[in-house]
């Protein structure tokens, strides 16, 4: 006769414990050492996205991404790449936009009294 195997019951314990003993542990280990290490920490902790502006860091888009901001097609965005209208940065076969950028163009772009 052959066992049926019966379902895995996983970890025990509530399953959110595990998480919140790992923010412990997070909260725990970030001393006031590196500048920025404990805000960063913090925003992932509490679930929170840390602004671009709080770390210096610019977000760069994906091609979906700025053709929804942009409201046009994803065709016709990769086709204003391609023409070299929007410029983009390579990160290895991934392409990426600067917001600014996209500013600049829409701007660059506009029709009528200014």
């Amino acid at each position: 006769m052959r066992r049926t195997r019966q379902p895995s019951k996983g970890r025990p314990g509530d399953p959110s414990k595990p998480l919140a003993a790992a923010a412990d542990r997070l909260r725990g280990s970030a001393s006031t050492g590196a500048s920025g290490v404990k805000p960063a920490i913090n925003a992932v902790v509490n679930n929170r996205p840390q602004s671009a502006q709080d770390t210096g860091q610019v977000r760069l888009l994906t091609v979906p991404q700025v053709a929804e901001y942009l409201q046009v097609s994803v065709r016709l965005t990769w086709q204003l790449i391609e023409l070299g209208k929007l410029p983009v940065v390579r990160i290895g076969r991934c392409v990426r936009l600067i917001p600014s950028d996209l500013d600049a163009y829409v701007i660059e772009n506009r029709r009528g009294s200014p």
